[in-house]
């Protein structure tokens, strides 16, 4: 009953179908997109929030760390998904 259904794939016990070796893998690899976008955008997020701190920094707290108000905020303003090198995906 499956097998004219599911031509691509085996049918164990008459209803369990089974995936060939083309079909999990495209599913693996549908699988390893999602996860690496979704690493991506917790990392867009995440270095967005770090950009808000920085720009919460009053002078002193800034001078302690190196940088300038002016160079806070040309980091603060940068887009969310304008990732620093080191984060950004191979």
């Amino acid at each position: 009953m499956l097998k004219n259904l599911l031509p691509t794939s085996e049918v164990i016990n008459d209803h369990v179908p089974v995936l060939s070796a083309p079909q999990s893998y495209v599913r693996r690899m549908t699988y390893q997109r999602w996860l690496r976008a979704a690493r991506y955008f917790l990392s867009c997020l995440d270095v967005a929030r770090q950009r808000r701190q920085l720009l919460a920094l009053d002078e002193r707290k800034l001078k302690d760390v190196g940088i300038s108000r002016i160079d806070a905020l040309r980091e603060a303003n940068r887009q969310f998904w304008d990732l620093p090198e080191h984060l950004k995906p191979r």
